[in-house]
Formats: C-alpha cells, sequence, structure tokens
C-alpha cells in the first residue's frame, strides 16, 4: 500500500519477512496483501522445495484491539453528528499525506452536505493521490474528482480566511494538518476552539508523550472548554489483521512489534492459545537465534 510496506528478505539461507506500518483498510488506497505461494521463494530455490519464511518480524501497532475500520468510523461518525448538530466546529489534525485524504474523503461521504475547511497541504495530497491510479480503490479517482469540486469544500487561502469561516453560520469539520498538533497552525485553531463547550477536537492518531495533541488529551494545555476526545483511525494491524497475515505468511518464528510490550505479552498469550505456534515478545536489549 502507498505509504506502508511489506518485504521478504532473503539473506545467509534464511527467508525473513517484514510487515511495517501495514494496513488493508484504507478507503482510498488499495492493498497489495502478502502471497504466500511466492514467500519463501528466491531464483535459487526453483529446482528445490522452498524453505518457508525463518522468521517474520509483523506490525501489531494495535495490540488486542479487534475494531474494524467500519466500526472505528462509525464512532467518529456518530460523535461528529452530535457536535454539529449543536452547532460546534469538529476539529481533525491529520498528517498532511495518508490518513487525512482517507478521512477527508470518509467525511464528505458521511456528511454530503456539511461544510470542510481543509488546509492546502491536504488537498494538494489528494489531488496527487488521484494521479497515482494504481494505487486507488475501484471508484476512489471519482470520489477525489467530486470532492475537489464540491461547494461545500473550503480551502482557505489566507489567516483572515480561516477566521472569517470559524464566525460563519457553518458548522464545520475542520481538517488541519499534524497530527500530533505542534505546529502554530493547529495549537491555533486549537485555541480558536477552546472557550466555547460546543465545539470537539478529534485526536485521530497516536499523540506521542509530551507532544501537544497528548496534553491536550490529559488536559495539561490550555484553558479547554471544548471537548477533547481520541477516536482512532486505523493505518496500523490489530488482532484481527495479525490472524489474518499470519495465515498468509506462515513462518517458524513471528516477531510482533510496535505496541508496548505488556500489550504484546497478551497477543502472544492470546494468540498461543488458538493455535498458532512461534510468537515472540521482545523487550529493547532482548535477541534471539534462529
Amino acid at each position: 500500500m502507498l505509504g506502508s510496506v511489506w518485504l521478504q528478505i532473503y539473506m545467509e539461507d534464511r527467508h525473513l519477512f517484514y510487515s511495517g506500518d501495514f494496513s488493508r483498510e484504507s478507503g482510498l488506497l488499495v492493498a497489495d496483501p502478502p502471497d504466500a505461494s511466492s514467500l519463501g521463494e528466491t531464483s535459487s530455490d526453483l529446482d528445490r522445495e522452498p524453505p518457508g519464511i525463518s522468521l517474520s518480524i509483523m506490525d501489531n501497532a494495535y495490540g488486542t484491539d479487534e475494531e474494524s475500520q467500519d466500526q472505528k468510523l462509525d464512532l467518529l461518525g456518530r460523535f461528529a453528528q452530535r457536535v454539529l448538530e449543536r452547532g460546534g466546529h469538529v476539529l481533525m489534525p491529520v498528517p498532511a499525506f495518508g490518513r487525512g485524504q482517507d478521512l477527508l474523503l470518509w467525511a464528505r461521504r458521511r456528511f454530503p452536505n456539511r461544510h470542510i475547511l481543509a488546509e492546502p497541504e491536504i488537498v494538494e495530497g489528494l489531488r496527487q493521490m488521484a494521479e497515482w491510479k494504481d494505487w486507488l480503490r475501484p471508484g476512489a479517482e471519482r470520489q477525489i474528482e467530486e470532492a475537489l469540486s464540491s461547494p461545500h469544500l473550503h480551502v482557505p487561502a489566507c489567516q483572515d480566511e480561516r477566521l472569517r469561516r470559524l464566525q460563519g453560520n457553518h458548522p464545520l469539520l475542520i481538517f488541519t494538518t499534524d497530527g500530533m498538533m505542534e505546529s502554530p497552525r493547529a495549537r491555533w485553531y486549537a485555541s480558536r476552539l477552546a472557550p466555547d463547550a460546543n465545539h470537539a477536537v478529534v485526536i485521530t492518531g497516536h499523540a506521542s508523550e509530551g507532544t501537544f495533541a497528548r496534553r491536550l488529551l490529559k488536559g495539561e494545555t490550555m484553558e479547554m472548554s471544548c471537548e477533547t476526545v481520541r477516536i482512532g483511525y486505523k493505518i496500523h494491524q490489530g488482532l484481527d489483521d495479525v490472524r489474518r497475515m499470519l495465515q498468509e505468511v506462515p513462518s517458524r518464528h513471528t516477531l510482533l512489534v510496535h505496541a508496548p510490550q505488556a500489550e504484546t505479552d497478551q497477543v502472544v498469550a492470546r494468540l498461543g492459545r488458538e493455535g498458532h505456534p512461534g510468537l515472540l515478545s521482545l523487550k529493547p536489549g532482548e535477541s534471539m537465534v534462529f
């Protein structure tokens, strides 16, 4: 998938599989899943039986979370609907490329008659994606064209226009860059929404410790009357995704990564009880020999 990766390495008579930052549940981008029939093969294997995968390093960033993307988007949609109906703006800080374009098209489908304010970098990313047709899901190109020509999509050219839109008569779905909210622009939006309890800030991704987004969620920043919540959008694998990839990539050993170790330990124990062998959870400083 565009922006994600899985790869196979053949080295010293061992086949290694790596999956990092992988999700097949984008609403916009098509995913190329690993194919068990081709994994474990190299040009030197053609006259002998493939040895299979010795070690898989597998993205399990969401740990025990089993919610699908549709479930998460339904929760986000119902929350946004409540905020918009009470006359509030919904601010969603997102990365400039990737999740932001997915959520922008989702918002237009879910709320076709609502006004959307999207920063130029996010809209430009949408235009770029339209040029990479091989990476798009069927129908995505048409959705992009319709979104870009929609009279309900507003792209501010200056600070005065941002302020005018915020002070207008229409509740807005606002997409600004920087999911961690470290940038001045993201903080400016938060400061404008902060005094009014009708508004809301929704963090849809990971908020690292110490970032403005994390401190906002913990109530450690400015005086906030507006709601601040975290409703995740999947860009990694959860428990069901790992189950599926274990079937696609049968391996002697599988190291689950990208989540806190306590959570990874729970996943290893649970999948072990379900009959998946060779699962590993390591902490920094530990090593394995295979």
